[in-house]
């Protein structure tokens, strides 16, 4: 079966991800040393030691960057987290307050009656409903762009990814197209 460009007919073309795999290396480097003992007049020979270090090294080429497969999404799930603690401790405190104020509130201020205790008890509870507001809306705004962002890893990418595997450029005229005789 013989390939051409559908643009300038010639033959002169390449899969892009041959272009993107020739064209990306990643080096791996790893070394050791050995520091040899020295004498110490106080506490008298010491041992040597050996030493390790390396590191991970990427390249790419232009083109290779150019014609990259497309990459996942990555969900954060940070601010949501955060959210959720601040709700949790929210919960906690607010909780600490009703408690005390129930059990201590004639301790606190002898003056209040049982009619007192539970109107500040309710206003405990009104408080924290109102600290709670924003965190919740923030993490429910969270929680949906993560499984907005997992919906489009499960739909979207395998589509762009079988067609960057079907993709083709042509080195003479630049045109990328996509061969689905494959």
């Amino acid at each position: 079966m013989e390939y051409h460009c559908p643009n300038c007919k010639s033959e002169n073309i390449q899969k892009v991800e041959i272009i993107y795999k020739s064209g990306t290396s990643n080096t791996s480097i790893s070394t050791s040393a050995y520091i040899p003992g020295s004498w110490n007049h106080k506490t008298g020979f010491t041992s040597g030691r050996t030493v390790y270090g390396g590191g991970v090294s990427s390249s790419q080429t232009l083109l290779a960057k150019r014609f990259a497969p497309p990459s996942r999404r990555i969900p954060r799930v940070g601010l949501s987290l955060l959210m959720m603690v601040v709700i949790f401790c929210t919960i906690v405190w607010c909780g600490v307050l009703v408690y005390v104020t129930t059990q201590f509130g004639h301790h606190m201020d002898p003056r209040l009656n049982t009619m007192e205790i539970h109107q500040r008890v309710k206003k405990d509870i009104i408080q924290m409903i109102e600290w709670l507001i924003i965190p919740i809306v923030i993490s429910i705004f969270c929680q949906k762009r993560i499984k907005v962002t997992q919906q489009w890893n499960l739909t979207v990418y395998p589509q762009l990814y079988d067609e960057w595997l079907k993709s083709w450029v042509c080195h003479k005229c630049g045109y990328v197209f996509q061969n689905d005789s494959e």
